[in-house]
């Protein structure tokens, strides 16, 4: 697991929950390309993901939960990381975004470029 550092939630927690300046949201299509880019450029074999457990696990421990979870009407259920992605606040889309990253992916420059564009293409 790559070294613990605040991710986006953390940082701009003012911003996102006591003056509420930040309102991320993201369409379905975009949380689709995102997972879609991360899955393309993470190291993984033909079953596992490496630098999605990886990100799970960062995420897990700066959470401070046993595992990833998701809004679910009312309450939250367990989620896999690609869920997350596809389901989560967009606070944790970015999150797990910052945690995929932090675990180094080879593949990291050319994701953070093809993930520039579908933002700009996203607006």
């Amino acid at each position: 697991m790559p070294p613990l550092k605040p991710l986006f939630s953390h940082r701009h927690r003012a911003a996102l929950f006591e003056t509420k300046t930040l309102k991320p949201s993201f369409s379905r299509q975009l949380r689709s390309g995102i997972l879609q880019v991360l899955g393309k450029y993470s190291d993984a074999a033909e079953f596992e993901n490496w630098t999605f457990d990886s990100a799970t696990a960062l995420l897990c421990t700066t959470y401070g939960r046993d595992q990833l979870t998701i809004r679910d009407g009312v309450g939250r259920r367990p989620a896999s990381f690609h869920e997350m992605i596809l389901q989560g606040y967009p606070t944790e889309v970015l999150d797990g975004i910052e945690a995929w990253f932090a675990c180094e992916p080879r593949a990291s420059e050319p994701a953070a470029a093809d993930l520039n564009t579908l933002l700009s293409i996203h607006r």
